[in-house]
């Protein structure tokens, strides 16, 4: 909701694979944290925004671009994941 409000953009439409993926962990983590320390999930986000101009150019430097197949990260026009589901499908 704060994205949402303050205009910062966001990914809002769920990855296909997201059921599998290690951010489940993550985002279990986080809420637990912000149940616990309330303001947890906004200090990690200003934080974010903090590095972001240095990720920003490691993004850039490294070549990264999103997976035509989910829009996750990838090195190339698909991500790992897509790349092994198209191996096995």
């Amino acid at each position: 909701m704060y994205a949402y409000v303050k205009s910062i953009r966001f990914q809002d439409v769920p990855c296909p694979y997201a059921s599998e993926a290690l951010r489940n962990d993550a985002r279990a983590i986080l809420n637990c944290m912000e149940e616990k320390h309330a303001g947890t999930k906004f200090t990690v986000f200003k934080s974010m925004e903090r590095i972001r101009p240095a990720l920003d150019e490691v993004v850039k430097k490294d070549g990264f671009r999103e997976c035509v197949e989910c829009g996750e990260p990838a090195s190339s026009g698909l991500c790992r994941t897509c790349e092994l589901l198209r191996q096995i499908g």
